[in-house]
């Protein structure tokens, strides 16, 4: 398929554009210099910022705890607050008071008229389009907001931001006071609401505790623990109070009626030496006293030894009993319990024993009785050949030991069923409030749980009003804590608009686009021939050679002075013209102290600047 005789390569465009490079350099550096000359009179635009806080509100923290308001509504709600209309006529009378806006039309008396009022509105119009409310960080705890506002005037620019926040955190500040307050009054007016409630059924609770002292368990089991034990308690005491009467009536045996007087007859006895006793014929032992002393001493000793023997049986068998009740009782053990079957066998294997040591101790008891002639059927009497006058000391000794014992295990006797009618009672009571536990239990269940629910709402109203007096405090003290100012708007020194970046892109971009549009037209207007080929393209005419330029002397003469002098002049010439409005510009933008130096005295300004640098460089050197 045969090119397009007209299609333009790369190729034949570099070569257009290196045919027309003066043309497009100087193009290039018209625009350039037009670009940089022309952005002096771009009017200059300062935009300062000023940042702060917006925390939650902690007095209505539970009230809007659960509700979604939106981003959008949040946003809207701060600017009407922040740069409304109200907004903006108050910071614009501070602003005129500055002196920071021409002064405002007013009457006599100081108000503004329908024309300052006019006025005044036009001039918030236009505030109100140059500002902008940002969120530089939004989240749910604390919102980071900023206000920025551009101007023509730096020093507006600066101190309308500062003024709307600083008014806005005073206004909020006041209105947060009194929120504060009100909040503070209703929240104090729940807790005492609530102690009152709190302190009533504590004292309801205290009541029923009181009226149920000790029958409050918290399980149906401890209870019934508690009734076991009381009837381990009181089989052990009836087991003492057996052992006790036992030995209260053993001793009855050997203590006497009443002491018997000195020469005094015995019971029965004439003075004539007629009656039973004087009838009664003494006992073998009571022949000889000598006899008669080591059988009693004999009897007696193994009377004791029988008794102890039998006392220890009789509480070896109630400690194998009190282990049987506890490990059935406590520990939940049943009859087939390889345990409780042996405690079993060792209290029934211990039965006959027991009944053996019981028959001995009645025969030593009776050996005794006969021996010491203390039967009723025939008691030894004064007159009788057993009374020995001389040993009565010992017989009344012994009496008095023996009447000091009874009275021992009397009084234990006595104190094992006082304890024992106590315990019983204690007993019959846990055994009732078993029988009546699920209600009881279920009353005061409800009252603790109604006390806990209170006691947890009145900490809930004290928390809440905590974090009020705390907040209150704070904003009344002026620590900001619901809105603090971050960063106010700084003076500007360097315009936000136009940017230098920008005017040099535009500067260099703009001129190679211009002086490419320069040759293109001019590319496109000639209608020379530059190659052979067009020339037979375009004439259909067969070329047999080419001649070139003839140039005179005095036309070579003219080429070398325009290629030698003439054009490094003009590149020089234009090259400083743009730097030179280069420098203008940059000064124009970033330094303002420096180009008023170089508006007023530019050579003196870029002599000074060139030596500065030359003895920097030397320095360096």
């Amino acid at each position: 398929m045969p090119e397009d005789p007209n299609k333009k390569t790369l190729r034949d465009l570099l070569r257009v554009g290196f045919r027309h490079r003066l043309l497009l350099v100087a193009g290039a550096a018209f625009f350039a210099l037009v670009a940089l000359v022309g952005a002096s009179w771009w009017p200059l635009k300062y935009t300062a910022m000023a940042r702060f806080e917006r925390r939650a509100d902690p007095a209505s923290e539970d009230i809007t705890r659960g509700k979604s308001e939106s981003f959008d509504a949040l946003k809207l709600t701060l600017q009407n607050e922040l740069i409304g209309t109200r907004a903006i006529e108050a910071a614009v009378d501070e602003l005129e008071k500055a002196r920071l806006l021409p002064p405002l039309p007013r009457g006599q008396d100081g108000s503004l008229t329908p024309e300052g009022r006019r006025v005044r509105q036009e001039i918030v119009r236009g505030l109100i389009d140059d500002l902008k409310v940002n969120f530089d960080v939004r989240s749910t705890e604390v919102d980071l907001v900023s206000v920025a506002f551009t101007d023509a005037d730096p020093r507006l620019a600066q101190q309308l931001p500062n003024t709307l926040v600083v008014n806005y955190i005073n206004r909020i500040t006041e209105r947060m006071v009194t929120n504060l307050t009100a909040s503070r009054d209703f929240l104090q007016t729940k807790v005492t609401e609530a102690s009152t409630r709190l302190t009533e059924l504590t004292r309801k609770r205290i009541d029923f505790e009181t009226k149920h002292a000790g029958m409050l368990p918290d399980n149906p089991g401890t209870l019934q623990q508690q009734v076991d034990m009381l009837s381990l308690e009181i089989d052990r005491l009836r087991r003492q109070q057996t052992l006790a009467k036992e030995k209260m009536d053993r001793l009855k045996l050997f203590v006497r009626p009443a002491t018997v007087p000195e020469g005094a007859p015995a019971s029965g006895a004439s003075k004539g030496g007629t009656g039973a006793a004087a009838e009664a014929k003494p006992a073998p032992e009571a022949q000889d006293p000598v006899k008669m002393a080591i059988a009693a001493e004999q009897a007696r000793a193994e009377y004791q030894k029988a008794s102890a023997e039998l006392a220890r049986l009789e509480d070896q068998r109630l400690q194998y009993q009190r282990t049987l009740d506890e490990s059935r009782t406590l520990m939940h053990m049943t009859e087939n319990h390889p345990k409780i079957k042996a405690l079993r066998k060792q209290i029934d294997d211990m039965a006959p024993q027991i009944a053996k040591s019981g028959e001995r101790v009645a025969a030593a008891e009776k050996r005794l009785g006969e021996i010491l002639g203390r039967e009723t059927r025939g008691g030894v009497s004064v007159g009788s050949p057993a009374f020995d006058p001389g040993r009565r000391e010992d017989m009344l000794l012994r009496d008095t030991l023996l009447t000091t014992e009874l009275a021992s295990a009397q009084s234990e006797y006595e104190i094992t069923s006082g304890e024992i009618e106590r315990l019983q009672k204690r007993l019959a009571a846990l055994q009732d409030l078993q029988m009546q536990f699920g209600p009881v239990k279920q009353e005061y269940t409800q009252i603790q749980k109604e006390v806990n629910e209170q006691q947890a709402e009145v900490d809930r109203w004290q928390r809440r009003l905590t974090e009020v007096q705390m907040a209150l405090a704070a904003e009344a003290a002026k620590h900001r804590t619901h809105l603090s100012q971050v960063e106010l708007a700084q003076e500007q020194f360097r315009p936000s608009s136009p940017k230098l970046l920008y005017i040099l892109a535009l500067a260099i971009g703009g001129g190679l686009a211009f002086g490419a549009g320069l040759v293109f037209l001019t590319n496109t207007m000639d209608r020379s021939f530059t190659t052979t080929e067009e020339a037979a393209e375009y004439l259909s005419l067969p070329v047999f050679g080419t001649v070139g330029e003839i140039l005179t002397a005095r036309d070579q003469a003219r080429l070398k002075l325009r290629r030698w002098a003439l054009t490094p002049l003009v590149a020089v010439v234009v090259v400083a013209a743009i730097g030179l409005a280069g420098l203008n510009i940059v000064l124009w933008l970033n330094d303002r102290p420096a180009y008023e130096q170089w508006r007023h005295a530019p050579v003196s300004f870029v002599y000074t600047t060139v030596a500065d640098k030359v003895a920097g460089l030397k320095d360096r050197m």
